[in-house]
């Protein structure tokens, strides 16, 4: 829902750098996190800290409700031909009639199992310390370098994909990551390889999301039908691409 208000909102010009913005602060809360909550589980105990977190989402949300604007060139549900509301199910698949949506979202599948925080950071951490067999200081360090680096990439590939085309920086995303993943297994142990291998890693391979999200905008130009988009992607590429991603790394 959030990348759909962002994608009406801001033109092709924007949109990129825009959208990266949502996924670069997404990532930028998971590295601040850690810090808050210990300081905070410290200083007023885990439960009134819990609390704390759970309220900022409903605070934003609220937030949003007053604040931004209703969108009044949303669409309803659509009418067919013979005068019959559209099923739901029919009107969230209809998306996938266009060919371009079709293939971002198979696109979307195929990379979701080697992208992201949900498959990254299960990988990351079982690989530098299990397989490298990495002390706690080169571990910590090396997990933060990603870490940054999934907040800068995102932002910086973003801006450019406005200037340059989506698809050429989407797909130098793509090739980027496998060479650096790649790279990853042939550098091994050796820290100042791996450094750099891994915060080349946090830059383009956490830069996929939003690149990705501001093509699906980009193809639907249609208001109603983006958010009929934008669902089904991101349900075809968390559900789908995600658990086959986790399930090839625990095989």
């Amino acid at each position: 829902m959030g990348a759909s208000l962002i994608a009406d909102a801001f033109g092709r010009k924007l949109r990129g750098t825009v959208l990266a913005l949502d996924v670069a602060g997404g990532n930028l809360g998971t590295v601040l996190i850690p810090v808050v909550g210990v300081l905070a589980i410290g200083a007023f105990g885990w439960r009134q800290s819990l609390a704390g977190v759970a309220f900022v989402p409903v605070l934003v949300g609220v937030l949003c409700l007053v604040l931004l604007p209703r969108g009044s060139k949303a669409v309803g549900t659509k009418v067919g031909g013979d005068g019959l509301r559209l099923h739901w199910t029919r009107e969230l698949l209809e998306p996938l009639r266009d060919r371009n949506m079709l293939l971002i979202v198979l696109a979307g599948i195929a990379g979701a199992g080697g992208r992201g925080i949900g498959v990254m950071m299960v990988y990351f951490p079982l690989y530098l310390h299990e397989s490298l067999h990495l002390d706690g200081l080169a571990y910590g360090g090396l997990y933060t370098v990603m870490l940054v680096g999934s907040v800068i990439g995102p932002l910086v590939m973003g801006y450019v994909s406005d200037r340059k085309g989506r698809k050429l920086i989407l797909m130098a995303a793509y090739l980027l990551s496998a060479v650096a993943v790649i790279a990853l297994v042939l550098v091994g142990a050796h820290i100042l390889l791996l450094t750099v291998v891994i915060g080349a890693i946090g830059l383009v391979v956490f830069s996929q999301s939003s690149l990705i999200r501001t093509l699906v905008a980009d193809v639907v130009v249609e208001v109603g039908e983006r958010e009929m988009a934008y669902g089904l992607f991101c349900r075809a590429v968390s559900g789908w691409g995600g658990m086959g991603g986790c399930h090839w790394i625990l095989e």
